[in-house]
């Protein structure tokens, strides 16, 4: 059985989720205990090399993944990475990826505030430079678009 629990916790501002903790490794032995099964990785692994036969046709992407995702929330480190993770699966040059230790795979494309953890800021610079090499690599290839020539 893989699980992907949605355990959900919020903190002492959040309206929706209540502030509680979880710990992954005690609820796959609750889960052991009370229902005679357990969790196994082979499930996630299949998926992340189903993924690495799609990543190595990909180009010019910047995968984003955090430890908040709730596929991720019921796995402990190290057992699954967390989506695509270009440190544990091969991926083409210009193909990335980046985990936020404390964001989600959304966190990056929020609007900037004050209160972003440093790895979601790290996140955004990451992308934001990618993007800018990638226009350049395209310019230098194929020169500058040229709104006024039409086909």
């Amino acid at each position: 059985l893989f699980n992907l629990a949605c355990i959900f916790q919020g903190t002492d501002k959040d309206m929706f989720w209540p502030p509680r903790s979880f710990d992954p490794v005690q609820y796959k032995a609750e889960c052991t205990e009370k229902y005679g099964v357990r969790s196994d990785s082979w499930a996630g692994l299949q998926f992340l090399r189903n993924m690495a036969d799609a990543v190595a046709s990909m180009s010019n992407v910047v995968f984003s993944n955090g430890k908040f995702d709730p596929w991720g929330v019921s796995i402990p480190d190290g057992e699954v990475p967390q989506g695509v993770d270009c440190q544990v699966m091969p991926c083409p040059e210009s193909v990335t990826s980046f985990v936020m230790e404390t964001g989600a795979h959304h966190s990056d494309l929020m609007f900037a505030r004050e209160e972003d953890a440093d790895d979601v800021i790290a996140c955004r610079r990451l992308e934001a430079n990618h993007i800018r090499r990638w226009i350049a690599e395209k310019r230098e290839r194929h020169g500058r678009f040229d709104p006024s020539i039409t086909r």
